[in-house]
């Protein structure tokens, strides 16, 4: 009897091909179209770097959407962008696709990196308006070990690595310098450049060896990542050199409260918050505001917040204070600022006549809006653009919204004011009565109040004797916890 044949094993249909990720750019032509557009292969979406851009890029109107709002604001034709930490080439390819005939430099060390970068260049055909260098870049020539945790965590020695992070190893690359690259190329002597330099802690030793190219007069703007590394320990010594030195050459130093949402440019003070860094040359006038289309409330990243402890809460207003700077990390917290919202404006909202003109000086989530009376018109007024209606100022600049209106408010605010008497003069300037609250200093301990961020400790008597010495006169008040509520009218 014959064996039977085995039966061949089913036929299985081929595995499904990992679909690869066009990601178009948030940023838009003037036909609407998309301005570029990232390719990204199956085994970079697990990577937490490109995770963070493909969010950011889809739900967040943009990745860093107000330094790529800045650069469009400012790059003209002829300038040089240099990109260094280009990482996959987002800046880069941003600035090309302006056309405006701008030379990008993009400088990324990383081959993984440097590859994705090449095939992105190609895929948009703007092979022709950017020159890539494989390199990283430092104080001075010579080779460094890059330790590495994702694509966007490549850190020279692992300086910028937070302490704990795994390492998925590391390798050794060359290191040139901006003054070398800069004079390799006579071909862009003499046109102007805007910096971009983020890499995660060796901020300070590329742009020590930039010495040359800021001696120029060449560099308009010099935006460099103030990041975790910059804490504590030696690189914040780097960074508070940094500082000074960018200052010593005559760079005004400013930074976005918010790293996605639009908004102004604030003076910059060494806190224990990450940012970005923007050195202006005198040359460079900032806009008043960095407008983003969809105006919104988002959430503040963890390491854009300050830390929490009552020590490191202190020495932040201190620095604050030494910069006449705005707290950006406080009042870009959209959450905690909404908290207890509610209950300050119902302190108010029972004083306000129906019709009335209503200012609401850091207006946060606008709790007051919903409380006023009948046929009030309604005008926030804060440091980010929260709303499609925000007045956006920064009282630290001496800035303040144009017009006249019948009845300011400013609850828990004035604490925050660096010169709380001109702001009550320039407050008197616009209406006629004002409902503010302060917080009088009861004879506690000055670190106390500089753990709660409060930039001056004036006493009841102080502030009241203030507010009249700016034109208003008290009418009414009443302590409401902390709180003192003065109602204060024009003679």
């Amino acid at each position: 009897m014959a064996t039977p044949m085995p039966k061949p094993p089913p036929r299985r249909s081929p595995a499904p091909r990992a679909e690869v990720l066009r990601l178009d750019a948030a940023f838009t032509d003037a036909s609407g179209a998309p301005r570029f557009h990232l390719t990204l292969p199956p085994g970079l979406l697990a990577d937490p770097g490109i995770q963070l851009l493909v969010r950011h890029e889809r739900e967040r109107g943009g990745y860093e959407y107000p330094t790529r709002r800045f650069l469009d604001a400012h790059l003209t034709a002829g300038d040089v962008f240099v990109d260094v930490g280009a990482h996959i080439g987002v800046f880069s390819l941003h600035v090309a696709s302006l056309r405006r005939g701008c030379h990008v430099l993009a400088i990324e060390p990383h081959p993984t990196n440097v590859l994705q970068l090449l095939r992105c260049i190609a895929g948009n055909d703007l092979n022709e308006g950017i020159e890539v260098v494989a390199s990283a870049v430092g104080a001075t020539a010579g080779t460094a070990p890059l330790h590495f945790n994702s694509t966007m965590g490549h850190s020279l020695r692992g300086l910028g690595l937070p302490p704990g992070a795994p390492s998925l190893g590391a390798l050794t690359v060359g290191v040139t310098t901006l003054d070398s690259l800069l004079a390799e190329r006579p071909h862009l002597a003499g046109r102007r450049l805007i910096l971009k330099i983020d890499v995660e802690g060796f901020e300070p030793e590329v742009i020590a060896g930039a010495d040359r190219l800021l001696a120029s007069g060449r560099v308009a703007a010099v935006i460099w990542e103030y990041g975790l590394a910059f804490r504590a320990g030696e690189r914040r010594q780097a960074a508070l050199a940094l500082e000074a030195s960018l200052r010593d050459r005559g760079f005004r130093l400013f930074r976005f409260p918010h790293p996605t949402m639009g908004g102004p440019l604030l003076p910059f003070a060494p806190t224990f918050a990450c940012c970005n860094v923007f050195a202006l040359a005198g040359s460079l006038a900032p806009l008043p505001l960095y407008d983003k289309p969809e105006r919104r409330p988002e959430p503040l990243p963890p390491l854009e917040r300050a830390p929490q402890d009552a020590a490191t809460r202190a020495e932040t207003t201190r620095l604050l204070m030494a910069r006449r700077a705005t707290d950006a990390a406080r009042w870009a917290d959209f959450e905690a600022t909404a908290a207890g919202a509610e209950a300050r404006a119902a302190l108010v909202a029972p004083k306000i006549a129906a019709g009335a003109r209503v200012l609401d000086l850091g207006a946060g989530a606008m709790a007051l809006r919903r409380l006023l009376p009948t046929g009030c018109r309604y005008h926030p007024v804060d440091l980010l653009p929260f709303d499609a209606e925000t007045i956006v100022v920064d009282f630290n600049q001496g800035q303040f919204p144009a017009g006249s209106y019948d009845i300011a408010v400013a609850l828990d605010l004035v604490e925050f004011v660096h010169e709380p008497r001109a702001w009550l003069t320039r407050v008197g300037e616009a209406v006629p009565r004002l409902l503010v609250s302060y917080r009088p200093a009861t004879g506690a301990d000055e670190t106390a109040r500089r753990e709660q961020g409060y930039f001056h400790d004036l006493r009841t008597d102080d502030w009241v004797a203030l507010v009249g010495s700016a034109g208003f006169v008290v009418s009414e008040r009443e302590m409401a916890g902390e709180r003192l509520l003065l109602d204060c009218r024009r003679p």
